[in-house]
Parts: structure tokens; C-alpha cells; sequence
């Protein structure tokens, strides 16, 4: 659940108030977590992986993470973007990204284009942004 200093989210209609967001076969949303979700939804099938599917806020909150985890000037104001280095203490360097090995993909985070903020491509709030498809086709679902 999010914390006080963020409204409290019970379920997809708190904010898509009654947007049909889910098929009507979709079983109830409400309280599941992040294992919930995968139990359906591996990361092995890219025709049910939610990582490219639903923001980047959503998975967030499915995992635990709160809006002050990353938006550390709540309660105090308004939320602002995160600093830099928010996204490194929990997923490590871009560095640290970039030597992971991809089974089936090359590694996006080893890049010919070193400096690239995290925001650059993965927007917590709007649909992602695949940067590497403007010259290549990988085939990436990006959270």
C-alpha cells in the first residue's frame, strides 16, 4: 500500500474510476501483490509479461515501493522529480546494469550512448520510451 503522504490506492477503479482497464474475466485486483500478479504473468512469457504493459508506477506499488521511496520531498510539497541516483540504490549502476547477461536480447544498458538518465526511457507516470528502437528492432518491453 502507498503511504500517508500519498493517496491511498485500494484498487484500479480508485484511479481509473470504472475505465474498464482489465478484461471482465480478470480475476479481483484488489491487494494483490507484485507475486500475485507474476503467478500469471511470468517475466518468461513476453505475451503476458506486465513489465512493458502497465506503468512503471504500478509495478512499484505491486512490489511494496511507495511514492516517498522516490519522491523523498513528500510530505513536504508537492512531488518533484526524483534525484539523482534514486533509481541506483535500488537497481544499481547503469555500470553495474550494463554487465548483466540477456539470454535472448542484447543488453540495453550497455550502451554506445554512456550519460543516459534512467528517465530517459523508463517513465514512471507515461509509457516508457524505447530509445533503441530508433535504429535497431530488439524487441524490448520496457517497464
Amino acid at each position: 500500500m502507498l503511504s500517508q503522504a500519498a493517496p491511498a490506492i485500494s484498487d484500479c477503479a480508485s484511479c481509473h474510476e470504472g475505465e474498464a482497464v482489465l478484461s471482465p474475466n480478470h480475476p479481483p485486483t484488489a491487494g494483490m501483490s507484485w507475486d500475485d500478479c507474476a503467478s500469471c504473468h511470468p517475466d518468461s512469457d513476453p505475451d503476458l509479461n506486465l513489465a512493458g504493459s502497465i506503468p512503471l508506477s504500478h509495478l512499484h506499488e505491486l512490489r511494496g515501493i511507495d511514492c516517498a521511496d522516490c519522491h523523498t520531498n513528500m510530505p513536504d510539497g508537492p512531488p518533484g522529480e526524483p534525484e539523482a541516483g534514486t533509481c541506483e540504490s535500488c537497481h544499481g549502476t547503469m555500470e553495474d546494469l550494463a554487465q548483466v547477461e540477456w539470454p535472448d536480447k542484447p543488453n540495453p544498458h550497455d550502451s554506445h550512448f554512456p550519460g543516459l538518465e534512467c528517465t530517459f526511457c523508463h517513465h514512471v507516470h507515461e509509457p516508457s520510451y524505447d530509445f533503441c528502437l530508433e535504429c535497431h528492432d530488439f524487441g524490448y518491453q520496457i517497464p
